[in-house]
């Protein structure tokens, strides 16, 4: 892996690529603000460092820290999160694929788009299946480039269900949602650009 690294840092037209392990949710649901509701849409990405270690795949909790998103006709908040889930209900179904139930806390501080400032918590339950790869490599291909990359981690699906309360000034908001969440294991590799005729 090295020469091929060296060669790329001294050719023009390739980019070494590292990615961390994500886990990634979106969905939707209904926010209220007093008396007022509205449908929202929420996204999250998390990085999830203890899905990259071996040692940790059959782990009873999970921790991530990155950004929650969360939009309707009537506003856009966005902010810092970080969370701790725990699995009490966890085994293999296959020889490759766990299934886990868990129950998770996250704090995050929200902006929204008025440039108000406040505090947030949720908790959240999750229903997800997950896999382990040890290594695997493989390479993506389009008109304009190539992609060779090596995976080591925890990917994964599941369902999420969510509800939140919080505070922006003095004024306070709630949110409940349901959505998919999705988990990317570690990706390291390579780049390379093909230029356009």
């Amino acid at each position: 892996m090295r020469p091929i690294v060296l060669a790329c840092v001294l050719q023009a037209g390739c980019l070494p690529v590292a990615l961390p392990p994500i886990g990634s949710s979106a969905g939707g649901g209904i926010s209220g603000t007093g008396n007022r509701t509205d449908s929202v849409a929420a996204i999250d990405v998390k990085v999830r460092p203890l899905a990259a270690m071996g040692s940790a795949r059959k782990r009873p909790i999970d921790v991530g820290a990155g950004v929650a998103f969360e939009a309707s006709g009537a506003f856009v908040r966005y902010g810092p999160a970080l969370d701790v889930r725990t699995y009490p209900i966890a085994g293999a179904l296959s020889e490759k694929v766990r299934g886990r139930i868990g129950a998770g806390v996250e704090g995050r501080v929200l902006l929204d788009d008025h440039g108000a400032v406040g505090p947030s918590g949720a908790l959240y339950l999750t229903a997800e299946l997950a896999g382990w790869t040890d290594g695997d490599c493989s390479t993506s291909s389009s008109r304009n480039g190539v992609l060779f990359g090596c995976y080591y981690g925890e990917s994964g699906v599941g369902l999420r269900v969510q509800g939140s309360r919080g505070f922006i000034e003095s004024q306070q908001i709630w949110t409940f949602t349901v959505g998919l969440e999705i988990r990317i294991p570690l990706l390291v590799g390579i780049l390379f650009f093909i230029p356009s005729k």
